[in-house]
């Protein structure tokens, strides 16, 4: 028999939402209208559907390979062979996949269409919309319209409880996509009453409802939910690894440091994974080693975040400032300017703010008061609509000026600074204390 749609076109891979598009295999609907459509045919028509029988299997077995071009040709010549209405139907939910997993936006939307176009059984209708849902999310980041779709699925009768499952939790991330995250919640709530028998799904459906229950501030069982999705029963180290940094994060959150160092060290056991995951757990698991004034472990994080191969430049300033934090607060200056200057180097102009603004306070503690005044100038020219920016910056900068004996730059920084009249707590005080002295 020809082997149409299967619920595996639907599971969810990663929960960072990267999905691998998995292949369709079977549904008993549709393999039970072949038999029918078998036993009416006379031998010819057996012997035709037989082939597009093998031509479907061959590329669902292409596909599965990602041999996308392959996968598509199989499909087309098993839907020339095939005059089944409902088995076409299914056969061109599987070009559709092909088509998505090569990026080729049209074509996928064309044979959803079509399949939509041969009054498929309902299980095939649910499972037209819900990949023509997840098409529109995965290409063209188009959330309405995709909640359109899961909405469509969601009305047709469907005998897999599982899929129903799936289909709000796609739902559900394309409503917190847009921001709607009370809607999300909801429907992570309603996958949740449907008490899934897939121990890797429910576990993914309590990872994220805990992620969605942060987001709105309900986070009474964040940790509950997170300490069940981790009690199921599943083997997927990338879903474990997911959840203990969600958990390290929450922890690191609420302040709870030394939990949450302790998640960041399990989710590294969970292997295998690419340098640039490697780098990014141990850069959080940094911060809450210096908050426990653990400043050798802090360093030694950063610096391995550092020495791993990956090509995210934004990132890897991001590492660069929080390793020079680390050399600030051990008085290594001269270490400090020279990640900062790096950071600097990595980012674009207006995401220099920050780099600019610390390394100019340690220019100033290394005695370089001109390199220091010259990022506090680059600093205040910025962000020149933001008073109590300005107000901050002026008086950081004034008080280099007085350290560099410039006592009427000083002064004009100060009077400036007060002009913006901050909101910052003591600092219009500590100006007028400034000025006073003078």
């Amino acid at each position: 028999m020809l082997k149409p749609v299967h619920s595996s076109s639907l599971t969810l891979i990663n929960p960072a939402r990267s999905y691998k598009e998995p292949i369709v295999v079977a549904l008993a609907m549709a393999a039970i209208g072949l038999l029918m459509v078998l036993a009416a045919k006379p031998l010819f028509g057996r012997v035709i559907l037989m082939i597009a029988e093998r031509l479907n299997a061959q590329g669902c077995e292409a596909l599965e390979k990602g041999k996308f071009d392959v996968a598509i040709q199989k499909f087309t010549l098993a839907l020339q062979q095939n005059p089944n209405r409902h088995h076409q139907a299914a056969i061109l939910i599987n070009r559709a996949l092909a088509y998505k997993s090569k990026g080729v936006f049209d074509g996928a939307l064309a044979d959803f269409t079509r399949a939509l176009g041969c009054s498929p059984p309902p299980d095939i209708l649910f499972q037209i919309y819900a990949n023509q849902g997840r098409l529109f999310d995965a290409l063209k980041k188009d959330y309405k319209a995709a909640i359109t779709n899961f909405n469509e699925a969601l009305k047709v009768p469907c005998s897999d409880k599982e899929f129903r499952v799936i289909v709000l939790i796609e739902r559900a991330r394309a409503h917190g996509s847009l921001e709607d995250y009370e809607k999300s919640l909801a429907d992570f709530n309603a996958a949740f009453a449907l008490k899934s028998q897939n121990p890797m799904l429910q576990s993914k459906l309590l990872a994220f409802r805990a992620q969605m229950k942060i987001r709105v501030n309900q986070t009474e069982t964040v940790l509950e939910d997170l300490k069940d999705a981790l009690a199921c029963q599943f083997k997927d180290p990338q879903l474990r690894r997911f959840i203990y940094v969600l958990r390290g994060d929450y922890y690191s959150e609420i302040g709870d440091d030394m939990r949450a160092v302790e998640d960041y060290s399990k989710a590294l056991l969970c292997t295998p994974y690419d340098e640039e995951t490697y780098a990014k757990i141990v850069y959080k698991r940094g911060w809450p080693c210096l908050n426990l004034n653990r400043q050798d472990e802090a360093l030694q994080n950063f610096t391995q975040a550092l020495n791993s191969k990956f090509s995210n430049d934004p990132f890897r300033a991001e590492i660069l400032i929080a390793r020079a934090r680390v050399y600030i607060a051990r008085k290594q200056f001269p270490l400090a300017a020279s990640d900062l200057t790096r950071a600097i180097d990595l980012q674009p102009v207006d995401m220099q703010g920050f780099s600019r603004f610390l390394r100019a306070a340690v220019y100033t503690n290394l005695g370089r008061f001109s390199d220091s005044i010259n990022d506090y100038t680059a600093v205040l020219k910025l962000r020149p609509d933001d008073n109590e920016f300005q107000a901050e910056t002026l008086d950081q900068r004034g008080l280099t000026y007085w350290a560099n004996n410039q006592r009427d730059l000083a002064r004009a920084d100060f009077e400036k600074a007060l002009s913006y009249k901050p909101t910052k707590k003591g600092l219009c005080e500590k100006l007028l204390n400034q000025l006073r002295s003078f």
